[in-house]
């Protein structure tokens, strides 16, 4: 995750900024196949996981101190 933040000179306001898979790149933490048919064929289902992680998102955080 990338972060970027401004704060005043006595820390009282902030501002950050983050986003998440910034170049929207595909993972998957795992893939597996199965057998379409019981016989000797070699018909196979490829399958992964993509984990919810993933997805680019963005976002802001702002806080203030009394």
């Amino acid at each position: 995750m990338q972060a970027s933040a401004v704060r005043d000179k006595q820390s009282h306001y902030s501002l950050t900024l983050f986003v998440r898979n910034l170049l929207d790149k595909n993972f998957y933490v795992t893939s597996q196949g199965s057998n379409l048919l019981p016989s000797n064929l070699n018909l196979v289902d490829k399958y992964a996981i993509r984990p919810k992680d993933a997805d680019r998102f963005f976002g802001a955080t702002v806080s203030f101190k009394f």
